[in-house]
């Protein structure tokens, strides 16, 4: 019986650069700078005592003739093969990429190094990675995965053929596993003991919601000889959807904490130690290019995210756990660690001591070592760790290859009320020019149907309502804006209190520009139940769709007092904020936050590289005064204004125009709006332009711009 022999030693990467020995002997010699071959891959060996063939694949031969190229193998007892190695050719399978190689005449027990290969003309080579095999008649066979559990599983094997080395105890063989991302001979060895030929190894500290691979092995003569692969995918851990409290503790801090560290099935488990954005929990490498070099929570590096967990949380979101609770020392099923609990709400979490981990090597340490999502600015190498020990806790920097627990966070669940999208009215409904989407309306259609339970509909300081629209793209006449500001119209039972948009471009608003999913909020300073009115409002969008019936209203949910701020604050006041002419150009005023290329730049960088802008409406409000009494002559006393922004590496970004236009006419406080249509972070260009208003200004001198504040949504997780 043959097996599979695999074990990858080196890679090889070869262009497909051919070079020509003469072209005397053509009148006008081509020469094609398209390489002809795409990739050659080596495959798996199949091997017995004297013999091995080959699975390759070779890609771009299509259309070639037969007579224009050989593939196969190379082959060697050298670790360098394709250096004076032996060569056999294969054949080329029907598909025109699978190549089949037998080699024979090869000795027992001895270990090889090969590759496949494509010559081209019988002049140049290009070949695959370069991998290993040993022959034997010895057969490893692997089992399927059994008792797969969210962090564990039996994983079994046999061997026959080697009953006198596991009876002398000299056979070194078990499980090798590795993420399905990787290949099998990246994996870690989980060793199996005893002398049967069928064994069962228990891995642990496996990622939950997570791919594997796994493949029975034995090492023979000092390689390792693989059975076949087989594949295992872990459920989910703890349920960061579900809105019970068993999983998640409410510590009095705006996130909810998990009892269990990612590969954990206990409290008292310490569960696997993970390099700074290793999702895998098998990655014991010191090379720090394998690991995040940038903040990792909420991303696809995020270990938390990947196992279905919530998401790993910041050095802030630490620092606001430590801040409303005591820590004592504590043994949890037999494992130390420490206690925290709120001097806010009473909940309790336990953090256990794993110390942490360097390669392979574990530091069994009195200290619990978590990580942040968070980089060390200071320190390119490095990100910030938690050690909690002896009742107290300190941030320090680690190594990112470091190996470190992950303990979860959640947002907190909030009060939601989805809406019956068949019972809205949508529309011009008060022939103002605006589409309006009315959820219920004591004076509308809407009044004997409402599209909600309004006895569901009561909140204490915000209301947030997303909805999801359609039928505006590609449904806009012909010079239309293609942007409108949209806000709430609310009145509460009793009409008061009451909330109704100015459309100003005020962070409670949203700018529609096409389909899509939008939001506008309101906050309220008390209790606030049922409705008299409840709208949405698109202004200026009625005028300008062709066809009013096709926009409709795919989804719409409203959010009550969402624990989570929606919009924050972005600090302005250490940045370098500079106001003038736009650049030189005698017509326009320019307010500068930051322009890579203007003369806000004063070489010490982006001020908000560290400011994250979430999606939706990010809002500047401005006091512009030195305008009014201060104009020429026959002045137009009327100037549009309109941020722009672009985010680090120019997405996402806003050009202003449409509903982003602010009309200013005189000294006065301003609204101006941006539209950020995906997170974004740091600033390439972020200004406001006031058209023609330099030119008219009698006095340049007198004019003054202060920023009060800017609103952008919190970055989504």
């Amino acid at each position: 019986m043959n097996k599979k022999i695999l074990v990858g030693l080196l890679s090889l990467t070869l262009g497909a650069s051919f070079s020509l020995t003469s072209c005397d002997d053509v009148d006008d010699p081509v020469v094609s700078t398209t390489p002809i071959v795409k990739e050659v891959v080596t495959g798996a060996a199949d091997v017995t005592a004297t013999s091995a063939t080959v699975t390759g694949t070779v890609t771009g031969l299509s259309g070639q003739a037969a007579g224009a190229y050989t593939v196969g193998v190379v082959y060697s007892t050298s670790e360098n093969p394709t250096a004076g190695g032996s060569r056999v050719a294969g054949t080329l399978g029907e598909d025109g990429t699978t190549v089949t190689t037998t080699i024979n005449g090869l000795s027992d027990g001895v270990t090889y190094y090969y590759a496949s290969f494509v010559t081209l003309q019988g002049t140049v080579s290009q070949y695959g990675e370069v991998k290993s095999f040993i022959t034997t008649d010895s057969e490893i066979a692997t089992a399927a995965p059994a008792d797969v559990e969210a962090t564990t599983a039996n994983l079994s094997g046999t061997i026959n053929g080697m009953q006198d080395k596991l009876d002398a105890g000299t056979l070194a063989y078990g499980i090798i596993i590795a993420p399905a991302s990787k290949s099998i001979e990246q994996g870690t060895k989980l060793p199996a003991e005893g002398t049967d030929n069928a064994f069962t190894v228990t891995a642990k500290g496996l990622v939950p919601n997570t791919a594997y691979q796994f493949a029975a092995f034995m090492t023979v003569n000092g390689a390792d000889v693989l059975g076949n692969v087989q594949q295992l995918t872990t459920p989910v851990g703890v349920n960061a959807e579900a809105e019970s409290i068993d999983d998640y503790v409410n510590m009095g801090t705006r996130l909810e904490w998990c009892r269990y560290n990612v590969g954990a099935a206990s409290e008292g488990d310490a569960g696997t130690l993970l390099g700074f954005g290793d999702i895998t929990g098998f990655n014991y490498s010191t090379e720090l290019y394998e690991y995040a070099d940038a903040d990792i929570t909420g991303t696809e590096r995020d270990a938390a995210v990947a196992a279905g967990m919530g998401f790993t949380p910041t050095l802030a979101d630490w620092e606001e756990l430590f801040a409303v609770c005591d820590i004592e020392e504590a043994t949890v099923d037999g494992t130390a660690g420490m206690k925290l609990t709120s001097r806010t709400t009473g909940g309790t979490i336990f953090l256990p001591a794993a110390g942490k981990r360097e390669g392979t090597n574990i530091d069994y340490t009195y200290a619990g070592m978590y990580w942040t999502g968070n980089v060390r600015p200071d320190a390119a190498d490095y990100a910030s760790l938690i050690m909690v020990h002896s009742g107290i806790h300190a941030e320090q920097p680690a190594l990112r290859s470091t190996g470190a627990l992950v303990r979860p966070v959640r947002k907190p669940f909030v009060n939601e009320i989805e809406a019956d999208v068949t019972k809205l009215a949508v529309g011009d409904l008060e022939s103002n020019g605006r589409i309006r989407i009315e959820i219920y309306n004591e004076f509308g259609s809407t009044s004997s149907a409402p599209a909600i339970d309004l006895s569901a509909l009561s909140f204490e300081s915000q209301m947030v309502v997303d909805f999801t629209l359609s039928g505006v793209t590609g449904n806009l006449k012909e010079g239309a804006k293609g942007s409108y500001r949209a806000g709430l119209e609310y009145a509460a039972a009793g009409w008061d209190p009451s909330y109704w948009s100015s459309f100003d471009g005020n962070a409670q608003d949203c700018i529609v520009n096409g389909d899509g999913n939008y939001r506008v909020c309101m906050n309220t300073e008390r209790t606030t139940t049922g409705a008299v009115v409840f709208c949405i409002d698109i202004d200026g969008l009625g005028n300008d769709v062709v066809d009013k019936t096709n926009v409709k209203v795919e989804k719409l949910v409203i959010s009550l007092d969402p624990k989570q701020a929606m919009y924050t604050n972005v600090d302005t006041s250490g940045a370098h904020i500079w106001f003038g002419n736009k650049e030189d150009n005698g017509t326009d005023v320019r307010i500068e936050f930051y322009n890579e290329y203007g003369p806000s730049n004063d070489g010490s960088g982006d001020p908000f590289a560290g400011v994250t802008f979430g999606q939706g409406t990010t809002v500047a409000n401005v006091t512009i005064s030195g305008v009014t009494g201060n104009l020429v002559s026959g002045a137009a006393g009327s100037y549009t204004g309109a941020m722009s922004l672009a985010c680090g590496g120019w997405y996402p970004s806003w050009w202003g125009g449409g509903a982003s236009d602010q009309q200013i006419s005189g000294d006065g406080t301003y609204n101006f709006p941006a539209y950020i249509e995906a997170n974004g972070t740091g600033t390439v260009v972020w200004c406001i332009d006031i058209v023609g208003l330099w030119k008219d200004l009698a006095d340049t001198s007198k004019l003054d711009i202060k920023i009060n504040s800017v609103t952008t949504p919190v970055h989504a997780q």
